[in-house]
């Protein structure tokens, strides 16, 4: 059955039901779906912990003494993560304040001087005792000092290295989106030197699956000063600005969708995302996608919110045949929302609703990262980013991919020259020939064609193995353990320049391989300087 597909009985036009005419395993499939969902059996988790998901000192309180066993052995990450835990299930402030001390003498030994200082005015909020009141007040004094006469690198803010193009603000002006029918291709319109940012994209929507109490829910911040909601235990916040933003959460607090699966849970929180952009009139929402089903959009439109909609509306839709289950799945979830209940009451209304989830699990399928995954497992990070989709994929690609919270950044690995196409890579991961092979037909519908998975020459060049530099830029960990030094990123890219003319070899991966390195360690904030 096609989606967006009409349907006239008894003189009413409306989308088909997709569940109407389907297998019979597929019913059988369905009834146990509604009973698990009816049943509301969606517990918190936490590594083998589960616990009902409603406030609690008890469980707060648990959480509390693992933390200070983890913090008792000097593994400060560890107690902080059990201490978010405990943060959301606790119901008095006085718990609270606690469970912020201590989060603050965390940073203190982390040498995260900043963030210790924001906890222990956290704490002090609150009502402490006298003698963790004085502890709090005497680490502020001393993270202040320290941070006053310690010398620190400064974060990294990522920002693109050319002027914005004008209909992708994300983008760089020098990259141009070509579309010839169904095939997009990206391209630089001038020379692109190596490390420059083309894209800086914030996140459709992300989701984080058993990291939900490690990041902010708004921007996905880590190891920082997270909040907990005050009406659930699912989600946490980096500040009061980004607890007011968030639109999503304001409407679905305390859903089971929060601790479902990420396949569920990805699909879920875009059509959530899609409600909010139109301030959760769905009646605005159900014009606009009928509009552009029926290609009737116009382009007065200026609202960012929307236009980005539009474009995730837009983006190709996987070539695979519908997964039912899945968006039957995902629909009775929405639909358990109570918010989005009220609104979807009529027939005609909630077919629309089963077919807008359907389109959005296969624009998902065909362009989302991390959260279709064949073995669900606990902890999962995963984003849909709209312009990005849009970079076709190769094996040796001419951009390196990297997340900081909800952003996606693309950066040059290697020159480009004007009219070269430009690539990411679909599965970054270390694999071996024939299984990437596999996995790019199997999940991207993708045959390679790229230098990597037939090379047209030899694999190894031997001229690049005499060039000096590449000695000591492949064994850089042997010569230099303590870190990343500067002076390795301006060899990488040296070498790089040099043997821009070199088609892919080994030697050449293994050289942007280890430029990546040095440009995640410095958009991590870890690059030395020797």
């Amino acid at each position: 059955m096609a989606l967006w597909s009409r349907e006239n009985r008894k003189n009413l036009v409306q989308y088909v039901d997709l569940f109407e005419d389907v297998p019979s395993e597929y019913e059988d499939e369905f009834k146990k779906w509604d009973q698990r969902l009816n049943n509301a059996d969606w517990k918190h988790k936490f590594l083998d912990l589960q616990h009902e998901a409603v406030k609690n000192q008890t469980v707060a309180s648990d959480f509390d003494s693992q933390g200070n066993v983890h913090f008792e052995r000097t593994e400060f990450h560890k107690a902080m993560e059990l201490y978010n835990q405990a943060l959301c299930f606790a119901e008095m402030d006085s718990q609270k304040g606690l469970l912020y001390a201590k989060r603050a003498l965390c940073f203190f030994n982390l040498y995260m001087y900043a963030e210790c200082i924001a906890d222990t005015k956290l704490a002090l909020n609150t009502e402490l005792p006298f003698e963790w009141k004085s502890k709090m007040n005497e680490y502020q004094e001393k993270g202040t000092k320290l941070l006053s006469t310690t010398e620190y690198r400064k974060p990294i803010a990522p920002k693109l290295s050319f002027d914005a193009d004008t209909t992708f603000p994300c983008m760089a002006n020098v990259v141009q989106i070509n579309k010839n029918g169904l095939e997009t291709n990206i391209v630089a319109k001038s020379d692109i030197g190596i490390g420059q940012t083309v894209l800086l994209e914030r996140a459709f929507t992300s989701i984080a699956v058993g990291y939900d109490t490690a990041v902010c829910f708004t921007c996905f911040k880590m190891c920082t000063n997270l909040m907990p909601c005050a009406d659930c235990t699912d989600v946490m916040f980096c500040s009061e600005e980004c607890m007011r933003l968030s639109d999503v959460h304001k409407i679905s607090c305390g859903n089971n969708y929060s601790r479902m699966p990420s396949y569920i849970k990805l699909v879920v929180q875009s059509i959530l995302e899609a409600l909010t952009t139109f301030s959760s009139d769905y009646l605005q929402l159900m014009a606009f996608v009928n509009a552009t089903v029926s290609r009737k959009v116009t382009e007065t439109n200026t609202d960012a919110r929307i236009l980005n909609y539009g474009q995730f509306f837009g983006l190709k839709s996987s070539s695979k045949p519908l997964p039912i289950q899945l968006i039957y799945e995902a629909y009775t979830t929405a639909m358990a929302i109570p918010v989005i209940q009220k609104m979807f009451i009529t027939e005609k209304s909630k077919r629309f609703l089963m077919h807008l989830v359907g389109h959005h699990v296969q624009v998902l399928l065909a362009n989302s990262y991390g959260g279709f995954e064949k073995d669900q497992n606990q902890f999962i990070f995963a984003s849909m980013t709209n312009v990005a989709s849009l970079f076709q994929h190769s094996c040796t690609p001419n951009l390196m991919q990297h997340t900081i919270g909800n952003q996606t950044i693309l950066i040059t690995n290697q020159p480009v020259k004007q009219g070269d196409r430009l690539y990411i890579d679909y599965i970054p991961q270390e694999h071996e020939a024939e299984q990437r092979i596999v996995t790019l037909i199997k999940d991207f519908g993708i045959v390679c064609t790229c230098a990597k998975c037939n090379p047209p020459h030899p694999m190894i060049d031997s001229n690049l193995q005499n060039d000096s530099s590449f000695e000591l830029i492949s064994q850089y960990t042997k010569y230099i353990p303590a870190g990343i030094p500067a002076t390795l990123k301006q060899k990488c890219v040296e070498f790089l320049q040099q043997h821009a003319e070199k088609p892919w070899s080994e030697e050449k991966e293994l050289v942007i391989n280890v430029y990546s390195q040095c440009l995640l360690a410095e958009l991590d904030n870890q690059m030395i300087s020797v």
